[in-house]
């Protein structure tokens, strides 16, 4: 299967670059495959792309597989779990001692010796603090995670509970042997430890691993590592599908006993829940709310949003199967209702009479100000983030947050050409929607003349960082919530009253404009930060866009 999105270019050449997917990447070891096609030619490119794309995704199946079927517990395994394993192990190892000393013979020399070298083991595995007793203690321990399926952190805890119970297994199997060795078979136990565990008796029990209650998943899921970088919208999808399970199914319930048929439940409720249900109807039960919206007609939350909530469910389940506790993901599959969204009722571009409305509205002529009385008319010509993001999107594409969100340093010029570098950076509290929204996009013309290189300037000279310093964040931590309010007050004050026009507006007409322009539809979409095109590089800049 063709890769599109796989393919870059380095100088002449072309690549195969495809990133190892989040769930084997510890397994594959390493995040990203990069794998030259050796051929300056595209079309050439593109059919040795489909071969070796085939390939990777093979290698990515193949190591799944290998993460899906190998019996791993899990890294959680309590300290009680192992305390129980090492018994066992221990149980394995003294019988194995036992059977070697009975099937030997010793002189009376060969016995001394024998019991000198064991005390002088003894006395080895005792000190801890020897580069070589540490060696041979690790080296123990992991033939018994490998044995009985699980894997400890070397930073965690119970890893220093394992090598302590593991040295200790190790001295009281020799301390047994000698006596063995001096003819005493009689059963001697010297560490407390061991004192139930006998080479002639049965061996214990592994352990029966338990299956964590909701609540506990939940809170397990939330702290784990790979969740740092979630975005805040991610964060409030998680927290609403998180309260919905915990109230239908409790929070106790052992998530092994979860059902597809409670997945299906959950889906319905939330389903039928009006937007913003949980600020709405503050401390109602989602079911209750559920029930509310339906008997009052009132509107529901998007397929969109739906969609959402259960990719968040079936990310929660997912984590729980990679953990181990459940077999199978029990929220796989399961759909929400099918966008019933008709063409009709998409966003529109902005027709020229209004393209025309709203920049030659006070904000742009002379206002009071570009706070309070931007649609005021006065002396004053303002020129912040209120006056040129409009005008960035529509000479640009770009969305508004990506507008909104831009660095000093993010325009500048590759090749002698002025781009603006569209690109996400948790650092700098930057976001783009997806893979393929990182891009260069050439510096309109328009947008040359109108004076935004010279603010880009004056900005830089100021020490500033952010393009729109004073550009608000919301309580979403996007940029883009805020200002999309305000624009919605400022398109009814210069007339503009359409319920399919938005700031959104700008990126569609900046697309009719492309389409009028004849730009190809792969630079297209990849100048717009969507389609297959997963990056726009330095050396991918399309100056015919900027040119027009």
């Amino acid at each position: 299967m063709s890769k599109t999105s796989w393919l870059q270019r380095r100088g002449a050449t072309y690549y195969l670059r495809a990133k190892v997917p989040l769930d084997i990447v510890d397994t594959f070891g390493k995040k990203e495959v990069v794998r030259s096609l050796k051929t300056k030619d595209l079309r050439v490119a593109r059919e040795r792309l489909k071969i070796e794309a085939l390939q990777v995704d093979q290698e990515f199946a193949a190591c799944r597989h290998k993460v899906d079927t190998a019996e791993v517990r899990t890294s959680k395994i309590s300290e009680d779990e192992i305390r129980r394993v090492v018994l066992i192990w221990f149980h394995q190892t003294d019988r194995d001692a036992a059977r070697r000393v009975q099937s030997s013979s010793y002189t009376d020399e060969e016995q001394n010796t024998a019991v000198e070298n064991l005390e002088i083991d003894i006395s080895f595995n005792r000190d801890a603090t020897n580069p070589d007793t540490l060696s041979f203690v690790q080296a123990e321990m992991a033939k018994i995670q490998s044995e009985y399926k699980f894997s400890i952190p070397f930073d965690d805890a119970r890893y220093s509970l394992l090598f302590s119970l593991v040295q200790r297994g190790l001295i009281e199997r020799d301390r047994r042997k000698m006596k063995r060795i001096t003819g005493d078979y009689a059963f001697h136990s010297f560490d407390p430890l061991f004192r139930t565990v006998s080479a002639d008796g049965p061996s214990p029990e592994l352990p029966v691993t338990r299956s964590p209650t909701l609540a506990e998943l939940v809170s397990e899921y939330e702290t784990d590592p790979s969740r740092r970088d979630l975005s805040p919208k991610s964060i409030t999808s998680y927290r609403v599908i998180f309260r919905a399970l915990k109230e239908l199914l409790g929070e106790e319930k052992r998530i092994d006993e979860i059902s597809r048929d409670d997945c299906k439940r959950l889906r319905d409720v939330v389903m039928s829940l009006p937007p913003n249900a949980t600020k709405r109807y503050s401390g109602m039960p989602l079911e209750d709310v559920a029930e509310k919206a339906k008997a009052e007609k009132l509107d529901v939350v998007s397929p969109g949003t739906v969609k959402s909530y259960l990719n968040s469910l079936s990310a929660l389940f997912n984590f729980a199967v990679r953990e181990g506790y459940m077999n199978e993901n029990p929220a796989a599959g399961i759909r929400g209702p099918r966008n019933s969204r008709k063409k009709k009722d998409a966003r529109l571009p902005f027709s020229t009479a209004e393209l025309k409305s709203i920049f030659s509205a006070p904000l742009y002529t002379g206002c009071v100000d570009d706070e309070r009385h931007y649609a005021k008319a006065g002396t004053n010509k303002p020129r912040r983030h209120r006056f040129w993001v409009p005008l960035i999107s529509l000479y640009s594409g770009m969305r508004l947050n990506e507008c909104c969100q831009l660095l000093v340093d993010d325009i500048k010029k590759v090749n002698g050409l002025d781009v603006i570098r569209v690109e996400g950076d948790e650092d700098e509290g930057k976001r783009t929607k997806n893979s393929n929204s990182d891009r260069y996009i050439p510096v309109h013309s328009e947008l040359k003349k109108i004076g935004l290189l010279d603010y880009v300037a004056e900005r830089r000279r100021s020490g500033e960082k952010k393009l729109f310093p004073n550009a608000p964040v919301g309580k979403d931590e996007y940029h883009s919530s805020p200002y999309s309010k305000w624009y919605g007050r400022f398109l009814k004050s210069v007339g503009v009253k359409s319920p399919r026009k938005s700031f959104h507006s700008l990126r569609h007409s900046f697309r009719d404009a492309q389409r009028e322009a004849d730009i190809p539809e792969d630079r297209a979409e990849a100048i717009n930060g969507r389609g297959d095109e997963k990056t726009v590089g330095e050396d991918q800049i399309f100056v015919r866009v900027g040119n027009r």
